[in-house]
C-alpha cells in the first residue's frame, strides 16, 4: 500500500521505517531540497529564556535566501512555476524547499547540477518529489487562522513571500523571457535550416523544369527547321521543273508526268508490234 503522506507531501515522518511504500518518481516537475532553509538561530538570555526575535529581520533573512535560491534554480534549470519553503519544525519537513519547474526536462537538468553541491557549508539533498499540486499538501488551519498542532503539523506550513519580492522576481522573469534561450535558438536554427533546404529544393526543381523547357524548345526549333528545309526543297524542285518547260532538264533531273506517260505509251506500242509480227 502506498503511503498517502509521502504522495501528498513528498516526505513522511516515519522516513525509511514507514510500513507503507514510498514510490519515489524517476522524473517529475518538482525537485525537493530537503532541510535546506535554516532560520536564524534562537538566542537566550541569562535566565535561559528565549529572546524574542524581530519579525522584520526574520522576513528579510528568509527573502534573501528565497531570492538566492530562485535565481540559482532558474539559471541551472529553467522557468519555475512555484517555489515553496516549509517552516514546520518536524525533522521531515523543516526547511524543505519545493521547486516546481514548468518542464520535467528543466527539473532533471537542475537536479543533475545540484548533485554534490553545498549551500551554507551544508550538502544539498535534492531529489524528485511526487508533489505537483500543493493544495492538498497545505495546512488549511495554518493559512486561515492558526494550526492547533503548531510547527509539528504533518501538513505544510508554507512561509509567505512579500508582494514586493514577488513583483521583483516576476519582472526579472519577464526580462529573461525577452531574451531567446537555448531552446528558442535551436528552434530558430532548425527553422533556418529547414527554410534553406526548401529553397535549395525549389531551386533544383526550377532548374529541372528549366532544363525540360529548354529541351522542348530545342526539339520544337529542330522540327521547325526540318519543315522549313523540306518546304524550301520542294519549292526548288518546282522552280526547276518550271524552267525546263515541263520536261527533264539537261542535267538529268526528275522526269515530268507527261514524259513518263509518253514513255509508257511507246513501250506499249513496241510490245503490241512485237506480238503482231509473231
Amino acid at each position: 500500500v502506498n503511503c498517502p503522506f509521502y504522495l501528498k507531501m513528498g516526505a513522511c515522518r516515519h522516513g525509511d521505517r514507514c510500513s507503507r511504500i514510498h514510490n519515489r518518481p524517476i522524473l517529475s516537475q518538482t525537485v525537493m531540497l530537503q532541510n535546506m532553509y535554516l532560520p536564524p538561530p534562537q538566542t537566550f538570555d541569562q535566565a535561559g529564556e528565549p529572546v524574542p526575535q524581530d519579525e522584520d529581520e526574520l522576513q528579510d533573512h528568509f527573502e534573501e535566501f528565497y531570492e538566492d535560491i530562485f535565481e540559482e534554480l532558474t539559471n541551472i534549470g529553467g522557468e519555475l512555476e512555484q517555489l515553496r519553503v516549509c517552516e514546520n519544525l518536524s525533522d521531515h519537513l523543516a526547511g524543505n524547499v519545493y521547486a516546481k519547474f514548468r518542464e520535467e526536462e528543466d527539473a532533471e537538468k537542475a537536479l543533475q547540477k545540484l548533485m554534490g553541491r553545498f549551500y551554507g557549508g551544508r550538502p544539498i539533498l535534492a531529489q524528485f518529489c511526487p508533489v505537483t499540486d500543493f493544495k492538498d499538501a497545505r495546512c488549511r488551519q495554518y493559512e486561515e487562522t492558526s494550526c492547533a498542532r503548531g510547527g509539528y503539523c504533518n501538513f505544510m506550513h508554507l512561509k509567505k513571500v512579500s508582494s514586493k519580492l514577488q513583483r521583483r522576481l516576476l519582472s526579472r522573469l519577464q526580462k529573461n523571457d525577452d531574451r531567446p534561450d537555448d531552446r528558442d535558438r535551436r528552434r530558430h536554427d532548425d527553422d533556418y535550416d529547414r527554410r534553406r533546404h526548401d529553397d535549395d529544393r525549389r531551386r533544383r526543381d526550377d532548374d529541372f523544369r528549366g532544363d525540360d523547357r529548354r529541351d522542348r524548345d530545342r526539339d520544337r526549333d529542330r522540327d521547325y527547321r526540318d519543315r522549313d528545309y523540306d518546304r524550301r526543297d520542294d519549292r526548288r524542285d518546282d522552280r526547276r521543273d518550271d524552267r525546263s518547260g515541263g520536261g527533264r532538264d539537261n542535267r538529268g533531273g526528275r522526269e515530268s508526268s507527261a514524259e513518263r506517260r509518253a514513255k509508257i505509251a511507246e513501250w506499249n506500242k513496241k510490245r503490241d508490234a512485237g506480238s503482231g509480227g509473231g
